[in-house]
């Protein structure tokens, strides 16, 4: 077993020794000022630039969460505490705003290293095998663009290709932008 299997079955820990349940339960301030967790929280098959010890995802892992219940809803936890993180929520299938969300509407109003753990989780869910969850972020960040005036043209473009990470050769999302 990989260890980033171990590490979402409750078994293993980061390399600096953060254990899955444990992430969850952090502050907002927290997950904000920690930058090496997000790696094995929204693994993907691309190396980090800057947590270059965490884990890549290989086909093994990729069939493991796509397949097992345990990893795909420890996935879809980590996704609800991202979401909370970022000021909004999952319900029913579609992403809304939720009530901290004017504390939170600043990671959103100017570029900062969020933007790139937005890429990141896109993409990781898509490989994961959680498409749906992908679509709904993903059409909700549009509605920040588009209704708010939040995140910027090249930006969407950035978050749309790894909301539509080619599986099998076929994209998984029509393209949105122009």
């Amino acid at each position: 077993m990989s260890r980033l299997m171990e590490f979402y079955l409750y078994d293993g820990n980061t390399e600096r020794g953060y254990r899955l349940e444990e992430i969850w339960g952090w502050s907002n301030e927290k997950l904000e000022g920690v930058h090496d967790y997000i790696q094995w929280l929204f693994p993907t098959d691309e190396p980090s630039n800057f947590n270059p010890d965490a884990p890549l995802l290989d086909r093994t892992d990729m069939t493991a969460f796509q397949n097992i219940k345990p990893l795909q809803g420890n996935l879809r936890r980590s996704f609800a505490v991202f979401l909370r993180f970022l000021g909004l929520t999952l319900n029913d299938g579609e992403i809304a705003l939720a009530d901290n969300f004017e504390d939170r509407k600043w990671i959103f109003e100017c570029v900062n290293h969020n933007w790139l753990r937005i890429t990141r989780v896109l993409r990781c869910l898509r490989l994961l095998g959680l498409h749906q969850e992908a679509a709904a972020f993903f059409a909700f960040l549009k509605v920040l663009h588009t209704d708010h005036h939040l995140v910027s043209p090249d930006t969407m473009r950035y978050w749309e290709e790894a909301a539509n990470v080619p599986l099998g050769g076929k994209p998984c999302l029509e393209s949105t932008l122009s």
